[in-house]
């Protein structure tokens, strides 16, 4: 869904002072599903996992899943990494999306995952569900 992958990004580069603090603060950028090979850290990704439409007799909506990444190689404690995740959960917790063609009802964030890899690279997932009307 194009139009859903835009309003993330014109979201995270908006004006929103909670949206300015993780730009910020994720200094090699917020990318659409994979950062370019060799991208320095920390960086963060966005990809739809999950897109659903649900369908009553005279509406349609589209409930997605999409999941954030941020990764970052600070070896000695999860600090920076926090840090990240909590300008991202600040940002896009309650977010009010403006998606092309859709009436946005509400994005909620589902599930986190912190984990160690054995590069040493923190990386935290995060997932919000998003609930749109289609006009």
């Amino acid at each position: 869904m194009t139009d859903l992958a835009k309003a993330i990004y014109d979201y995270y580069n908006g004006v929103g002072v909670t949206a300015a603090a993780l730009k910020s603060a994720l200094t090699n950028g917020l990318w659409n599903t994979t950062a370019p090979q060799d991208t320095n850290y920390p960086y963060g990704t966005y990809s739809i996992v999950s897109l659903t439409q649900r369908i009553n007799f005279i509406e349609r909506y589209e409930d997605i899943i999409i999941q954030f990444n941020l990764f970052e190689d600070t070896t000695n404690s999860p600090v920076a990494i926090n840090n990240l995740f909590d300008k991202l959960i600040a940002a896009f917790d309650f977010a009010e999306l403006t998606v092309d063609n859709h009436t946005h009802i509400y994005m909620k964030r589902e599930t986190s995952f912190l984990t160690k890899d054995e590069n040493n690279i923190w990386q935290y997932n995060i997932s919000y569900r998003i609930y749109l009307k289609q006009t």
